[in-house]
C-alpha cells in the first residue's frame, strides 16, 4: 500500500492547491488546516474536495447547486435538481415549494402539518393560498373565502367565469346531477336537476315544497291534486286549503276543502261555484264619498232585454243556455255598468264586460218607484170606492 503524505496549514480559511495535494507519482495527498479543523484531498479528476467533521465549504464532485445531498442507487453521496434548498426555499422537483418564515417576515410561511390530526396545508397570517394549473391561477383561498376564477372572493365561496358559472353536484350511483348556474347567454340564474327526479325544498329537515319531474309545483303534498300544475295542501284537520290549477275548460281552479267538499272552485267557463253564494264587499260610509241618490230606476229596468245565450267556443266551450244581458245593449241604457275586458275578440278589439251585481241597486230603485205607483193607484181606487 502506498504511503500518503499529510500536509498542514495553521492559517485560517487557507485552502490547499491541487499541486499541494499531488505526490511525486501523481497520486493524492492530504492537507489539514489546523486553524479551521478542515481536511482536504483531491479527486481523480483533479478537483480539491473537503472532508472532515467541521466542513464550512464542503463541495461534492458532480453536485448540483442548491441540491440536497442524498445516497444514490450506488450508495454514493450526491445531489440533483429534484430536491433543492437554497437556505430560504425548499423545493421538490421544481413543482412544490415551501418558503421558510421568520418572526420578522411572517407573511410568507407555508407548511404541511398533521399536528391537528389532519394533514394541514396552511398559510401563515393572512397570506392567501393560490392554486395554479398550466401556469394559470384557477383557485385562491383567502381569509374571506374560496375564490374560483377570482383572486378576490367576497363570500365563503365565490365562483366567477367569463361565460357560464356552474356548481355541479353529482351522485355516481344514479344518473342525476344538480347544477347551480348563471347562464350569461340568456342572463338567467338556473337551478337544474338532470334525470327524472324531483327538486325538494326542506326547512327544519321537513319537506315544505317540491317540483316534481313533470314540472308540477307541490306545496304540502308530494303528488298533484286533481292533476294540477300547482297544488297546495294544508293538512289542518278543520280547514284543508287546496289550490289546484289545471289546463282544462271544465275544471280549472279549486280552493278550500271542508268536510270533503270544495268550498270554492272556478270552472273553465268562468263560472264560480261555492258552498255559500253571498259575496261581501266593503260598503262602510267611511270608505265612500260623493254619495248621491241613484238616478236610474223603473224606466231603465223596463228598457233592458233579458236573454238566454250560448258562449262561442273561443270564449268558453262548455257554457250553454245562460241567462243574462248583452253588454252592448246595456251600455245604451246603463253605461256605467259596462267596461272593457282584458280579453280581445278575433278582430283585436276588447270584449265588453258587464257589472251584473251593480244592476241590483237599479232594481231596488225600480221596485220603489213601482211601489209608489201601486200605492197611488190603491189610493185612487180607495177614493173612487168612497165616492157617493
Amino acid at each position: 500500500m502506498a504511503t500518503i503524505l499529510t500536509k498542514k496549514s495553521d492559517t485560517a480559511s487557507s485552502v490547499p492547491l491541487v499541486a499541494d495535494l499531488t505526490n511525486a507519482a501523481g497520486g493524492a495527498e492530504l492537507a489539514v488546516n489546523t486553524a479551521d479543523k478542515r481536511l482536504f484531498t483531491k479527486t481523480s479528476g483533479g478537483a480539491v474536495v473537503e472532508l472532515g467533521t467541521n466542513p464550512s465549504s464542503m463541495t461534492l464532485p458532480n453536485g448540483t447547486a442548491n441540491g440536497v445531498p442524498y445516497l444514490n442507487a450506488s450508495k454514493v453521496l450526491t445531489s440533483g435538481s429534484a430536491l433543492t434548498f437554497d437556505g430560504t426555499t425548499f423545493g421538490v422537483g421544481g413543482r412544490i415549494g415551501f418558503t421558510a418564515f421568520t418572526a420578522d417576515v411572517d407573511d410568507y410561511g407555508l407548511w404541511v402539518s398533521s399536528a391537528t390530526n389532519a394533514t394541514t396545508l396552511a398559510s401563515y397570517s393572512t397570506t392567501p393560498i393560490a392554486f395554479r394549473v398550466n401556469n394559470s391561477e384557477q383557485m385562491r383561498l383567502t381569509s374571506t373565502g374560496l375564490g374560483i376564477g377570482t383572486s378576490s372572493p367576497s363570500d365563503s365561496l365565490h365562483i366567477k367565469r367569463p361565460t357560464y358559472s356552474t356548481v355541479r353536484i353529482e351522485e355516481s350511483t344514479v344518473n342525476s346531477n344538480i347544477y347551480l348556474q348563471h347562464h350569461s347567454g340568456t342572463n338567467e340564474a338556473r337551478l337544474t336537476v338532470t334525470g327524472a327526479y324531483p327538486l325538494v325544498f326542506k326547512t327544519s329537515d321537513v319537506e315544505r315544497m317540491r317540483i316534481d319531474s313533470s314540472g308540477n309545483l307541490l306545496v304540502g303534498t308530494t303528488s298533484p291534486l286533481n292533476n294540477g300544475k300547482l297544488s297546495v295542501n294544508q293538512t289542518n284537520a278543520s280547514y284543508d286549503a287546496v289550490v289546484s290549477v289545471v289546463a282544462s275548460t271544465s275544471q280549472s281552479f279549486y280552493s278550500g276543502i271542508y268536510g270533503g267538499n270544495f268550498k270554492y272552485y272556478v270552472l273553465g267557463s268562468g263560472q264560480i261555484n261555492a258552498i255559500f253564494t253571498s259575496i261581501t264587499a266593503i260598503s262602510d260610509r267611511r270608505a265612500k264619498t260623493n254619495i248621491q241618490d241613484i238616478r236610474y230606476g223603473l224606466n231603465e229596468i223596463l228598457a233592458l232585454r233579458p236573454v238566454t245565450f250560448d258562449h262561442i267556443d273561443s270564449v268558453a266551450a262548455d257554457s250553454v243556455d245562460n241567462y243574462g244581458f248583452i253588454a252592448d245593449e246595456v251600455e245604451q241604457i246603463l253605461p256605467q255598468l259596462v267596461s272593457e275586458s282584458l280579453n280581445k275578440a278575433n278582430d283585436g278589439t276588447p270584449y265588453q264586460t258587464l257589472k251584473m251585481g251593480d244592476i241590483l241597486p237599479v232594481l231596488v230603485k225600480a221596485i220603489q218607484e213601482q211601489q209608489a205607483i201601486i200605492d197611488q193607484l190603491k189610493a185612487d181606487v180607495a177614493a173612487l170606492k168612497a165616492a157617493p
